[in-house]
């Protein structure tokens, strides 16, 4: 990001131009141009091809470095600007023209770049094949298993009162807690906390599908992973908690920091155990690692200090924010007539921002100060939470000290690296020219941000600069959706560059030395005043005079203009949004049901249907039948990043099981299965065992019906959680009355089958006769094939009967006559063919 009046570089060059849609302001292009693409180097300076400014000339000589005694290197160099005097009137215009070109403005260009994560679904939409090539932000999650008393629980609880995998994780390996974290976790000292994690052997197989890591062979017992976890969840979890505990542990689950302690103690080696969780949000994106910057800040033991200042100052206080305006230009992949390009964007961005050196001697005036404790520190470093907040400034050193070790830190680098105090032969054009280039930029830290888009609850998690952005989040409820938003904290190392102390030069004489040359006696002065004033570039008078002071030089130029360019390190941090989600936790889709038909063999006229579940296979994910499924549908897709019409399919069964059998039925027949819907619904049957807490794979439904009527039956599996298994072929059932006896018909049609076609049962009243003749169309010549160039035997083949895209010849079709006095019934089979 570049900011600042461009004014010098407007003139001289160093500068990017932006052109705009007028009608809609979105950037339609942009370029870079350079000042040393529009001067020559000459012995009277850089002489540059421009209407106003004739040349400039750098006092290379003449560049003062402060380092000692200051908390930044600043490089100070006189520059000299030469008026182009056919393009200047007077001395008057002179001023008013080099007052604007030499404009006091500070410039600051902190330009940057950052590698930002692609959605899966976006690769989908636009590279589906070659998804794994790209850097992709996956957020989704998991649903372990079925546990309705911990769903009926947290539902009624805070999302920042509901179990945190990282509490529990942290009391498991045995690193020391805060007490209210400790009360939480085992229940007010009530349970063990590595017990709640651990497996039992027991003789019984676990309810869920095993393995043979899960039998132990020397004993020929079973491992259960998940008997202890479940107990807990169930049945422990949320009794017994004082109110104390309760507030305590919410207000600290409002922000959590994972500093590089907690980073190396509790990820990686213990992931499994978030197995044991019903259910988590897991988030994974691709990090930068750390930087030059984050080592300082490590080193320093500033880590604690930042984090809390990011969560203070960039989400809950934002006044000593600026929020800095620049161009954020986009470069991506995406999809154009069926082609792949690389397309570019450049837009407006304006981000909230602070100065590096501003946050830094913030914390450190502020050390004494008492702090918000809405925070909590993962992985015993519950002492390291409370020098932070500080109680009582009985740990005021806790944020000074590694505040003046981190700026220690920072001077010692830029003494060493600093660009423009490390460069020799230094010029204007290599301070302009600089804005092309991007400025050293790493990211810091993270925060993820969580919004419960029911309630508008917020949290949000801190991390310092690591590899790999992974994180866990158990505190979420069953069919709740939260937004997630990646945000980066990118340090850019740049710099800021002023124009001070301008002189402009007025005539006092001239003097011809030749027919084609003049010398100028010129005076230098202050703009503001129009006092004298010292020039401030150095060179030898063309002719010298004894009574010249430092305000007066000799020479050949007539508009001069004398300034200091003063360039100092500038280090901004700035919150960058890289990556966003909504989901959920979803229970997943059923499989599909085996339907036996029959029928009551006696005088009931009772039909009937056994279902029996399939076993799961992955499959794509089963067709909508009613809105509730579309919702479902819709947010199951979006969650798991599935992209519809690509037949993905389910790799994850249902975790509630099946709780019902849904049974649609209509009389009249279906042309696709969008004639089912609510009000087909005919009956629900529970799949739960009578005063028992389990269900059954299978269910048995009858249902008397009239004689001699067809009904179109489909059926499917229903969860608790209203997730639902694929519908059946449509059944079509129809209880035949044969002069008394009853017998069943049932035949299936499958989707495909049920296209509406033309009515192929036309019924008509007569009286006496009738007279049966095919569709004209049905009879004419069809002419379509024949080359008429040809011999009539040679196209004889090519000839055809009937002009209708289905043909009547070889085909039989059924006509029945039915009295209207006694009801008896005549079949006729007629079927036509060509002589």
């Amino acid at each position: 990001m570049v900011s600042g009046a461009f004014n010098l570089n407007t003139a001289l060059g160093g500068y990017w131009e932006v052109t705009a849609d007028t009608a809609t302001g979105e950037v339609s292009n942009y370029s870079f141009f350079s000042m040393a693409d529009n001067v020559v180097e000459t012995s009277e300076g850089d002489v540059l091809d421009s209407n106003l400014i004739y040349a400039v000339k750098s006092g290379i000589d003449q560049t003062i470095i402060s380092s000692s005694g200051t908390s930044l290197p600043l490089l100070e160099m006189p520059i000299r600007l030469v008026g182009n005097k056919d393009y200047i009137e007077n001395d008057s215009d002179w001023l008013d023209k080099a007052s604007r070109v030499a404009s006091m403005a500070a410039f600051i260009n902190t330009s940057f770049k950052i590698d930002v994560p692609y959605s899966p679904l976006y690769i989908k939409r636009n590279d589906y094949d070659n998804l794994s090539s790209y850097n992709l932000a996956q957020i989704s999650y998991d649903y372990n298993y079925y546990l309705p008393e911990y769903e009926s629980r947290t539902a009624a609880s805070s999302m920042l009162e509901t179990p945190n995998y990282y509490y529990y994780l942290s009391k498991y390996i045995g690193l020391e807690e805060s007490e209210s974290v400790t009360n939480y976790v085992t229940v007010e000292n009530n349970v063990l906390p590595e017990s709640i994690f651990d497996s039992i052997y027991t003789n019984y197989p676990p309810t869920y599908d095993i393995t043979s890591a899960d039998l132990d062979l020397t004993t020929g017992k079973y491992i259960d992973r998940l008997h202890n976890s479940k107990l807990y969840f169930s049945s422990s979890f949320g009794f017994q908690l004082s109110s104390s505990t309760m507030a305590n542990i919410s207000k600290m689950s409002r922000n959590l920091y994972f500093n590089t302690k907690t980073q190396a103690a509790i990820f990686g080696p213990h992931e499994s155990l978030v197995d044991k969780f019903p259910y988590t949000i897991k988030i994974n994106i691709p990090a930068y690692g750390r930087g030059i910057f984050g080592d300082m800040i490590e080193d320093a033991g500033y880590e604690n200090v930042m984090l809390d200042y990011m969560k203070n100052y960039f989400v809950e206080d934002t006044q000593y924010l600026n929020n800095s305006l620049g161009l954020l230009k986009r470069d991506f992949v995406t999809q154009e007539n069926n082609i792949l390009i690389n397309q570019s964007i450049a837009n407006d961005l304006q981000t909230p921002e602070v100065n590096f050196y501003s946050m830094v001697m913030h914390t450190l005036a502020d050390s004494q100060a008492t702090y918000p404790d809405n925070f909590y520190i993962i992985a015993g470093q519950h002492e390291e939470r409370e020098k932070i907040i500080n109680p009582t400034s009985k740990y005021r050193y806790s944020r000074s000290i590694p505040s003046l070790k981190l700026l220690n830190s920072v001077k010692s680098y830029l003494d060493a690296n600093f660009y423009f105090s490390t460069t020799s032969e230094l010029k204007l054009q290599d301070i302009l020219d600089k804005t092309e280039e991007n400025q050293h930029n790493e990211v810091i830290a993270y925060r993820i941000n969580k919004v419960d888009q029911s309630t508008g609850q917020q949290q949000d998690f801190f991390f310092t600069s690591l590899n790999t952005l992974q994180m866990f989040d158990t505190q979420v409820r069953y069919g709740s959706s939260y937004k997630y938003t990646v945000y980066a904290y990118c340090l850019t190392s740049g710099y800021r560059y002023a124009v001070t102390q301008l002189v402009v030069s007025r005539k006092i004489a001239s003097e011809e030395i030749t027919a084609t040359e003049e010398v100028n006696c010129l005076e230098f002065y202050s703009p503001g005043t129009g006092i004298m004033s010292p020039a401030l570039y150095y060179e030898e008078n063309v002719l010298e005079n004894e009574l010249f002071t430092d305000s007066q030089v000799s020479s050949y130029d007539d508009y001069l203009a004398d300034f200091k360019i003063s360039v100092e390190p500038y280090i901004v941090v700035r919150e960058i949004p890289i990556y966003s989600k909504s989901i959920g936790i979803l229970d997943h889709p059923l499989p599909s049901v085996n339907v036996h038909k029959f029928q009551r063999m006696n005088n009931s006229k009772i039909i009937g249907m056994f279902t029996e579940l399939n076993g799961f296979t992955p499959a794509p994910f089963p067709k909508p039948i009613t809105e509730r499924d579309k919702l479902y549908k819709a947010s199951y897709m979006l969650y798991n990043d599935l992209l519809d019409g690509k037949d993905e399919n389910i790799q994850t069964p249902c975790r509630s099981g099946p709780h019902e059998i849904e049974i649609f039925r209509t009389i009249k027949k279906p042309t696709s299965l969008s004639d089912y819907n609510e009000g087909t619904i005919l009956n629900s049957k529970s799949l739960r065992l009578k005063e028992k807490q389990f269900n059954i794979n299978n269910c048995l439904y009858e249902q008397e019906v009239n004689t001699n009527t067809k009904y179109y039956y489909i059926l499917r599996a229903m969860s608790i959680h209203n997730s639902y298994g694929p519908s059946t072929n449509v059944i079509e059932a129809e209880l035949v009355d044969d002069g008394g006896y009853l017998y069943a018909v049932f035949n299936e049609l499958s989707e495909h089958e049920l296209e509406k076609e033309m009515a192929k049962q036309i019924t008509e009243q007569f009286k006496k006769v009738i007279h049966i003749s095919p569709n004209i169309n049905q009879l004419l010549f069809n002419t379509s094939d024949v080359d008429f160039n040809n011999a009539a035997h040679e196209e004889r083949s090519n000839l055809s009967v009937g002009r209708l895209d289905e043909g009547i010849f070889n085909k039989t079709f059924k006509i029945r006559l039915t009295s209207k006095k006694t009801g008896k019934k005549i079949d006729l089979n007629v079927t036509y063919k060509l002589i």
